[in-house]
């Protein structure tokens, strides 16, 4: 029996929509952080988001740094399509990682900057300020550093949801 021959997005028919790439790129720390390749690229090439070369190459990324291999599939998909953008979501989903699946899927926000709430008061603006410029520093000490940099990617969203929580 012939299977028919699925026309994949590997090819890329058509371009992510801007709201999609900018929730890519805000979160692209913590999708890297976060995420572990092999857990959503069996998935990713069954539904055809990506080809058998960008599986190969994630593939052996992730056998020297899960970061960085993270990174190459935020790229490769931001060449794909929306649909792609939503095999995404769901791949999340069946890796346990609904809530990034959640957040991704939320309108982008249109803020430049994380300081830009006028209704704080200038001590929670100094705050948030600060757990930025902290966020930023230990991004770059924890490239090097991929097992601690998980466990405070995971420690700084929970502080965050907190503070959050007692505005």
């Amino acid at each position: 029996m012939r299977v028919p021959k699925r026309v994949g997005m590997a090819s890329s028919s058509g371009k992510m929509t801007d709201d999609h790439l900018q929730n890519l790129r805000q979160l692209h720390t913590t999708i890297s952080g976060n995420l572990v390749p092999s857990t959503v690229l069996g998935y990713l090439y069954q539904e055809y988001v990506i080809n058998d070369k960008e599986m190969e190459e994630i593939k052996k990324l992730s056998n020297t740094s899960e970061v960085e291999a993270a990174e190459l599939l935020l790229k490769t998909l931001k060449g794909k399509n929306d649909k792609a953008f939503g095999i995404f979501c769901d791949s999340l989903c069946n890796a346990g990682l609904q809530w990034l699946s959640d957040e991704l899927k939320k309108q982008p926000s249109k803020k430049k900057h994380f300081i830009s709430n006028s209704n704080l008061r200038p001590s929670q603006h100094l705050l948030q300020w600060a757990f930025r410029r902290i966020s930023i520093t230990l991004a770059i000490f924890f490239k090097k550093h991929i097992r601690l940099r998980k466990l405070y990617v995971r420690y700084f969203m929970a502080m965050k949801r907190f503070y959050l929580k007692e505005q």
